[in-house]
């Protein structure tokens, strides 16, 4: 049974944390275990043939089960998102963390804030090599989203709303609406259109604040590429369907053509740069370095990966990301990344 901190419920039991996952009992059990000591509600959207917990048992954990591949994904958020009765939520997929002082400060930022409907603070990618491990800034060049005017904040929306603080009813109608799309031709491809109109039915709903602490980390994953298969929505009559109903979702009552000729260029930005990011894909350069021994070949990645995250942090806009490493936080979430504390 797991123990809930009573100390952390005043602070974040308003909050519900959202772990989609498929088939990694393992990444479910530590991502579990990481927010053991929250005080917030778990809602678990599995996808796997099996259903686990990871052998976590807890009356804040609620496991929903819907079985299938990436196709049955809206369908799995949406059944979790009825099982959330918080007022607030946040999603963090299973190989992944969010801090608990910067989940505090979105959360109190929101329930102070009623005009905003998002909230987040800094994110970081990181990588492991065994003991040893790298973090480095995401590069996110649009963060706070502010404007009054709800067309506006939706092309502005230039980052995902997916791993931050959202408002139940916003992210649950969001996730209705891509729920009652068909994506049956295009399920290969569809990861970016699920993305955009979640972000962009947020934008409509509300402001965007980062605030400035450290919230996500998240795995950088040698195996993830771009989805490369986006290429064949082009001839499908899923895309201009999604579209169009994405359309008329946002605009709702709101008449003014100049708005809608302001979506319509939106969304032929967004489709052109969904194919365009499949299609550019360059070589990993590490790939050239793949005749080295194993050993030789994580410590050249490992240098690598310090020299480019030095890069960054010595650029203004990015100094602040370095608060991180002298956080509590971060000396747990190390400890569980690093062999000694991993459960994978």
């Amino acid at each position: 049974m797991l123990g809930f901190k009573a100390t952390a419920m005043t602070a974040l039991s308003n909050c519900t944390i959202l772990i989609p996952t498929h088939n990694r009992p393992g990444y479910l059990s530590r991502c579990v275990r990481w927010f053991s000591d929250f005080g917030c509600p778990i809602v678990i959207a599995d996808s796997s043939a099996s259903p686990s917990c990871g052998g976590l048992q807890s009356d804040k954990i609620t496991h929903v089960h819907c079985p299938g591949g990436f196709e049955v994904y809206p369908r799995k958020l949406q059944l979790a998102m009825r099982q959330v009765s918080t007022p607030l939520v946040a999603m963090c997929a299973d190989d992944d963390f969010i801090a608990e002082e910067g989940l505090k400060a979105s959360v109190s930022f929101l329930e102070s804030n009623s005009d905003y409907a998002f909230s987040q603070g800094y994110a970081y990618l990181y990588q492991t090599f065994g003991h040893r491990i790298a973090l480095w800034p995401m590069v996110y060049p649009y963060h706070d989203n502010v404007s009054e005017r709800w067309i506006e904040r939706v092309v502005n929306a230039k980052s995902t709303v997916y791993y931050g603080v959202n408002r139940t009813s916003v992210l649950r109608n969001a996730v209705d609406f891509v729920a009652e799309q068909d994506f049956a031709e295009i399920i290969e491809g569809f990861a970016g259109f699920v993305d955009t109109a979640i972000t962009m039915h947020v934008a409509r709903a509300g402001k965007f604040k980062r605030c400035a602490v450290p919230f996500a980390f998240r795995e950088y994953s040698v195996n993830v590429n771009a989805v490369g298969r986006r290429f064949g929505t082009i001839v499908s009559r899923n895309t201009p369907d999604f579209y169009r109903n994405l359309l008329a979702s946002l605009i709702g009552d709101d008449h003014d053509p100049d708005v809608r000729q302001q979506l319509l260029r939106l969304f032929a930005a967004d489709y052109a740069g969904q194919i365009t990011f499949d299609l550019a894909a360059s070589v990993s350069r590490k790939a050239r370095l793949q005749k080295l021994p194993p050993s030789l070949l994580q410590n050249a990645e490992y240098l690598f990966r310090i020299f480019a995250a030095a890069k960054l942090y010595s650029k203004p806009e990015y100094r602040e990301f370095l608060k991180a490493i002298s956080t509590a936080d971060y000396r747990r979430f190390k400890s569980f990344v690093t062999e000694s504390g991993s459960a994978i």
